[in-house]
């Protein structure tokens, strides 16, 4: 099995801030620069106790079109980057990939049916 690691939310990597991040991918995506295949902010260990300096964590995803948050990809087990950035842009019909997606959607609406259910026997 692989596996590929991926957040609608920054929680933490090492001294990077989501706020940084989220302005560089927005300047990015209101740049010439960024073209469909460069829609990728990496993220690097650039701390000084990093065991591999410079070494990528991850990356951000710039969505298309721009102006939303960013989806943060990184590898998993036996995932190169460049391979787990393909798998998401692949399976992205919308900001995230669409089995996420699907989850998200489903498990709202169990959630809302239980609450209803709830509300119902008072």
């Amino acid at each position: 099995f692989v596996t590929i690691g991926v957040a609608k939310t920054l929680l933490e990597i090492k001294g990077l801030r989501q706020k940084d991040i989220k302005k560089t991918c927005a300047e990015l995506s209101q740049s010439n620069e960024c073209v469909e295949h460069d829609r990728v902010v990496v993220l690097f260990d650039e701390s000084p106790t990093a065991s591999t300096p410079g070494e990528p964590l991850g990356c951000a995803l710039i969505p298309e079109p721009p102006g939303s948050n960013p989806i943060y990809v990184s590898v998993g087990h036996r995932v190169a980057l460049a391979t787990a950035v393909a798998a998401v842009t692949l399976s992205s019909k919308h900001r995230v990939p669409e089995a996420i997606r699907q989850a998200d959607l489903r498990g709202r609406e169990r959630v809302r049916q239980h609450e209803k259910s709830l509300g119902g026997s008072n």
